[in-house]
């Protein structure tokens, strides 16, 4: 899957593996008693791989685990990361700061880990049921999947 992505600078176009949803799958699989191996999406020799998202992204495991995954399986397809996660970033926030911090890169690549610090936590609890709660829960949805976008 690719996008292009405005940027001040101009467009640019990167892809977004969704290899994440390989490890889900096997899972399941392995449950289920299915026991073929689930297809790995390597990146490519020479890849600019972008890691964005917030603290779990910014915290270094996940994409240090990803990082080790294919140089353990794919050493011959070497690729280039960088971690841009910031702890309690957000959707709209990795929008604000795209040109100055991932873009700088020049990434063809990228993975996006965002929306656990997107939901507005202050709008939910057992007391948070009146319109007003509703609307901003509401909102901030919308203006996650806007930035999303």
């Amino acid at each position: 899957m690719s996008f292009l992505v405005s940027s001040k600078k101009g467009r640019m176009k990167i892809r977004v593996k969704k290899f994440l949803a390989v490890p889900i799958f096997a899972a399941i699989f392995a449950v289920s008693g299915w026991t073929a191996e689930a297809p790995v999406f390597g990146f490519d020799t020479g890849d600019k791989v972008v890691f964005i998202g917030d603290s779990i992204t910014h915290g270094g495991s996940y994409h240090a685990d990803i990082f080790l995954f294919y140089a353990t399986r794919f050493p011959s397809k070497a690729f280039i990361y960088y971690n841009c996660g910031i702890s309690g970033d957000t959707a709209s926030g990795a929008v604000a700061r795209f040109d100055r911090d991932i873009a700088v890169h020049h990434p063809n690549v990228a993975t996006i880990m965002l929306g656990m610090n997107d939901v507005g936590r202050g709008n939910y609890g057992a007391q948070k049921t009146s319109p007003g709660d509703i609307s901003a829960r509401d909102h901030s949805f919308d203006v996650y999947r806007e930035s999303m976008d």
